[in-house]
């Protein structure tokens, strides 16, 4: 097991050898958001935009050299030595060779009912000072290539922009790409935001400090080689030796998906979430003007 490269969130998460599995710190009020989810056929569409949990782990079995020590699978979790709990889940990155990231948190609101006091005159000061309180959208975190080389962007950086900034933030994410390559990555990412957004226009939950993650792939090579997988498994023709050639191979060119429910619930007849939608909608309309060429 390693850390994780992440574009922003928690410290403590990672990963498998083989770059498939996510191990993350997590609690009880995630495990259930997620569980809830799966479980529910009236959010299947929700479901299928966030990532794959897995948790049907064999109770017992001992997982060797998780950061040199010991951890056992308990009920469903990780459990490592220092009595972390962590779920595991699909790595959103794998797939990609070069994977740029970014995190964008969502909602004006970013504090739950249960929080302190304290908690929550700290996190409303940040939404007021922030796009979070005037677009209910902040960057979080972003890591990108360019020019073969990762460059962050942390909290911070997103924490600078404003209102009329906002969309820089976007040009800084996928201003280097060029030619079909941006026209790609824009337009996936694009179609998974309006995914998103209609299942949690028809979904009855709530989230605070939920996200959504960008992913994409910025290596051009790569996302050629992306894109010829992709368009021969539209044509569902594939040989066994094409198949065994594109093994080791990136698939994925780009999608985003929702993430982080420590504090998410289903909220039944309520309607749906309209403080992570603003967000969400945000993202989208700027997206629209990427597309339309206004920036």
């Amino acid at each position: 097991m390693r850390p994780v490269d992440q574009a922003a969130g928690h410290e403590g998460v990672l990963q498998d050898a083989s770059g498939q599995l996510l191990f993350k710190p997590s609690c009880a009020q995630e495990v259930k958001f997620y569980t809830d989810v799966q479980g529910d056929e009236n959010l299947a569409a929700l479901a299928e935009l966030m990532p794959r949990f897995l948790g049907t782990l064999t109770p017992g079995k001992m997982i060797e050299n998780l950061n040199d020590s010991e951890a056992t699978i308990v009920d469903g979790t990780i459990k490592i030595d220092n009595d972390a709990t962590y779920i595991v889940l699909e790595n959103l990155t794998n797939g990609f060779y070069k994977p740029s990231i970014m995190d964008a948190k969502l909602g004006k609101v970013l504090h739950d009912d249960s929080a302190s006091e304290e908690k929550k005159q700290r996190l409303s000061a940040v939404a007021a000072a922030t796009t979070s309180g005037s677009l209910g959208v902040r960057i979080a975190g972003m890591r990108v290539y360019k020019d073969n080389q990762p460059i962050v962007y942390d909290k911070q950086y997103g924490r600078s922009l404003t209102e009329e900034t906002f969309h820089t933030s976007l040009l800084d994410f996928l201003g280097h790409l060029t030619g079909e390559h941006r026209d790609y990555v824009v337009s996936r990412l694009y179609m998974d935001l309006k995914a998103i957004e209609s299942a949690i226009e028809e979904s009855e939950i709530r989230m605070k400090s939920a996200s959504i993650l960008l992913v994409y792939e910025a290596d051009p090579e790569a996302f050629l080689q992306a894109k010829q997988y992709a368009e021969t498994q539209q044509e569902d023709n594939q040989s066994e030796s094409s198949e065994d050639s594109s093994v080791s191979a990136p698939k994925l060119i780009a999608h985003a998906r929702i993430i982080d429910f420590a504090h998410s619930s289903i909220a039944p007849d309520q309607g749906p979430d309209t403080n992570v939608l603003e967000g969400i909608r945000t993202l989208t309309a700027v997206f629209d003007r990427l597309i339309d060429g206004e920036i």
